[in-house]
């Protein structure tokens, strides 16, 4: 589910490979890059033919780069990555965060992370996000998710590093980007990996060794052909049969009796115990004040 990349200055990605990273991950792309002391973002891109063209003039940046698949929230331009957190500092996601409280429906999981819990966070403290504390304690919050940030020097900042791969000098959250998979839901589980998407070969209009910024006109492109939304139900229903059978019945009844309450974090009541002995609060408030003087 989505794809995000990091691209240092004058490193190299594939075409082909935006390509296929464009088709598996089709709610919008988008990137960002230094310039004339901030980030600029530019996203929104819902046809390969328009990510390609704007991409193309800043290859030579560092960049971050993401394709979405979207879990929650409308899919429009405004649940594209990248996320600005100030004028000098962007951020992009993949995977789900489980752990944000979503009271605004139309929003994505990050797009909710991003405005009430990284804003203010940097509000607070900006260089939080560059401290190994600042880094363990977004991993607490996320899981095993991947953020990477990017500020106006393009400087990046990868939490969950190791989650994902180095290739070529850029980093990739996972490999999406190297083979069409044929995408059948929204469908999402902790049993779900995957090993269980259904792959179908496609011809890429890209010759291996040709780079984003080099475009090359091919008559004739045709489009992988790809399962029709009323076919993916069933396809869904065989993958969570099949998952099931791979966990006993005691695991799924514990499983049912969690609720969203045992994963969502209260931004203004959960503190984060350093190592140092000093405490941490992502977000202090009035109501966090009346919590503990209540203990």
């Amino acid at each position: 589910m989505c794809l995000a990349i990091f691209k240092p200055e004058n490193q190299k990605v594939l075409k082909h490979e935006m390509e296929n990273a464009f088709d598996n991950n089709d709610d919008g792309a988008g990137f960002a890059y230094p310039q004339n002391g901030k980030v600029e973002i530019e996203k929104g891109f819902f046809k390969f033919e328009d990510f390609w063209k704007a991409i193309q003039p800043h290859m030579d940046k560092p960049m971050v780069i993401h394709f979405r698949w979207t879990t929650h929230g409308l899919t429009n331009k405004d649940n594209c990555h990248p996320f600005r957190v100030t004028d000098n500092l962007v951020m992009i996601h993949n995977g789900m965060i489980n752990a944000v409280d979503i009271t605004d429906k139309d929003k994505s999981d990050t797009r909710t992370f991003v405005d009430d819990y990284v804003k203010p966070i940097n509000k607070g403290n900006p260089r939080f996000i560059y401290t190994e504390y600042g880094n363990r304690t977004l991993q607490a919050c996320i899981g095993s998710s991947k953020l990477v940030f990017l500020n106006k020097k393009g400087e990046s900042v990868i939490v969950n590093e190791s989650a994902g791969h180095w290739q070529d000098g850029v980093w990739y959250s996972n490999d999406s980007y190297k083979t069409i998979k044929v995408r059948y839901s929204n469908f999402s589980s902790p049993y779900y990996s995957a090993s269980h998407c259904y792959s179908t070969p496609k011809k890429s209009t890209a010759k291996p060794n040709e780079i984003i910024g080099k475009p090359k006109k091919v008559k004739g492109k045709k489009k992988a052909r790809w399962v029709p939304k009323s076919e993916r139900k069933a396809i869904q229903e065989e993958l969570e049969h099949e998952l099931s059978q791979n966990f006993s019945t005691s695991d799924m009844e514990q499983d049912a009796t969690l609720s969203q309450s045992d994963f969502t974090l209260r931004p203004n009541l959960d503190a984060i115990d350093d190592a140092s002995g000093s405490t941490f609060v992502p977000l202090i408030s009035e109501e966090y004040n009346l919590f503990n003087e209540e203990q």
